[in-house]
């Protein structure tokens, strides 16, 4: 298996428990409020922005390790 892929399986998964923390509010970087263009980003949408990003990323090893598997015949 391919390094790189294995290192976004890893990443992926740290980051999609970062954003459950950051949900909840347990990192410091939940505690803290961020602004974008004049709106206040609080904990629940970095949290879900985190946990979304690691989710792709999990998906993006997933596709890459299964996607051969299904194009042979007799599944």
């Amino acid at each position: 298996m391919n390094p790189l892929l294995i290192f976004l399986l890893v990443t992926g998964i740290v980051v999609l428990i970062f954003g459950i923390l950051t949900f909840a509010g347990r990192t410091p970087l939940g505690k803290r409020s961020f602004y974008f263009t004049g709106i206040e980003l609080d904990k629940s949408v970095m949290g879900l922005a985190f946990f979304f990003l690691g989710m792709f990323m999990v998906i993006i090893f997933l596709i890459e390790v299964l996607g051969p598997h299904f194009r042979k015949e007799g599944l």
